[in-house]
């Protein structure tokens, strides 16, 4: 499924030790759930067969067995595995929903390492990086372009020591972004205005700060107001745009409050590309991609190239592993307490076959016999699902690190649950039901 999402993974498989250690268990178990039945069998006779038959047919309905036993006890482990895989799916979609900030459907993204020898200069950079910038906005099917140090879901994090007014200076997470970044990446400009071609070297340093820089440190309207950002001398910008916050690392990691400083200020040598197509479909940006890149240099180092979905979904892969292994235990566990249900009601109705062909001869109407044979085939799931609660409970309780948006006791999850195992019952008891109400009356008073 994903052998690198956790270590050493790959090394897991089926070996022969495991093999035979299943299969020897699967015959233990089978001649062991065999063997009473086998002994008591071999020492019945048939007159005390048929006075214990007689003497337990008043019973049957109300006794209590083993087999209802094992019944509850696969209730009681289905729903535990059902209501865990309903905290995890409820957890991946929720996951997928969430508002990042940014709209990620539709982007192509890449990074682009510049080489020093090629462009030895600031001034060089800066000007391949306009070229780059207006080659791929060129391209069809793009509608906008932007490039940023740290570009959301990417894994990089980079601060600068920031002040305000005469605090001291604290760490805060930052990134170079280019004109046009804002706009490709969807994320909402609140206040001011957005980075220009203009912000460049020879114009005043400017910075963009986030929502929640903005109201932790100015608590109103920041624009036209500054902040000192980096260590070297004359950093001191203005703030000319508030923007929404971004989860640079995904919907589990806590927003930081972030500044943004435009690219052309400051010489870098590497940077993401985000590149927005016309449609949500990302299969043309590709080759658009690949042409606007080789217009401007035809021996530019292209690396990390995937959508901002596929950076999304490897931030939930873990959730969605988790997810299929629940719910494949889940669907073992549910598809045994069915079975289960289904043994032991049948094995009773048989047993019953007779006394049910005499109560309709003597006019029982069906409809509630087979409600007999129903309550008989869930009153076991439900014994077992209040044991099941406990069990979902400690489950949810161990599931708490990986769920996202949903609580370990989510009611929703609780009560589908138990309506899933109830259904299962039913269903469970729905074919010994239909077969009690066509035993022949005639063909059980011959037998009596």
């Amino acid at each position: 499924m994903n052998p690198t999402l956790f270590p050493r993974m790959g090394e897991v498989g089926v070996n022969w030790a495991g093999a035979s250690f299943t299969v020897i268990l699967g015959g233990i178990a089978v001649v062991g759930f065999a063997l009473p039945s086998i002994v008591r069998t071999a020492r019945l006779r048939i007159a005390e067969g048929l006075k214990l038959e007689r003497s337990e047919s008043a019973s049957r309905d109300r006794k209590w067995g083993g087999l209802d036993t094992l019944v509850a006890l696969e209730a009681a482990l289905a729903f535990a595995m059902v209501t865990a895989t309903l905290l995890m799916l409820q957890t991946v979609s929720r996951m997928q929903s969430f508002d990042l900030g940014f709209n990620a459907s539709g982007m192509l993204t890449a990074r682009l390492p510049f080489s020093f020898s090629d462009y030895p200069t600031e001034e060089q950079l800066h000007t391949h990086y306009r070229r780059l910038l207006a080659s791929l906005a060129a391209q069809p099917g793009v509608s906008q372009v932007g490039a940023s140090t740290a570009l959301p879901l990417s894994g990089i994090r980079e601060t600068i020591a920031v002040s305000v007014a005469k605090d001291d200076p604290t760490h805060a997470p930052y990134a170079q972004v280019s004109a046009g970044y804002f706009a490709a990446m969807q994320i909402p400009i609140l206040r001011g205005r957005e980075f220009t071609g203009a912000d460049d070297g020879r114009s005043p340093p400017v910075a963009i700060v986030d929502a929640a820089f903005a109201k932790s440190h100015f608590g109103d309207d920041p624009i036209g107001k500054s902040i000192t950002a980096g260590s070297a001398p004359g950093t001191r910008r203005a703030i000319v745009g508030v923007v929404g916050n971004v989860r640079q690392f995904g919907p589990r990691s806590a927003h930081e409050p972030m500044v943004y400083l435009p690219l052309l200020q400051r010489t870098r040598w590497s940077s993401f590309m985000a590149i927005r197509g016309r449609s949500a479909a990302t299969s043309s940006l590709s080759n658009s991609f690949r042409r606007g890149i080789s217009t401007t240099d035809r021996n530019q180092v292209v690396t990390d190239v995937r959508t901002m979905e596929e950076r999304l979904g490897a931030r939930l892969r873990r959730p969605r592993f988790s997810l299929i292994l629940f719910a494949w235990f889940g669907f073992v566990a549910l598809g045994l307490g069915i079975v289960g249900v289904y043994s032991v009601t049948s094995y009773a109705t048989r047993r019953r076959s007779k006394d049910y062909g005499v109560q309709l001869a003597l006019g029982a109407p069906p409809g509630r016999l087979a409600r007999s044979v129903v309550i008989r085939g869930v009153r076991p799931v439900l014994v077992g699902l209040l044991g099941g609660l406990a069990i979902a409970v400690l489950f949810g309780r161990l599931l708490e690190s990986q769920l996202f948006g949903v609580t370990p006791l989510d009611p929703i999850s609780f009560a589908a649950g138990l309506l899933i195992l109830t259904l299962a019952g039913v269903a469970g008891s729905f074919l010994p039901a239909r077969r009690a109400t066509q035993v022949d009356p005639l063909q059980a008073i011959r037998t009596e």
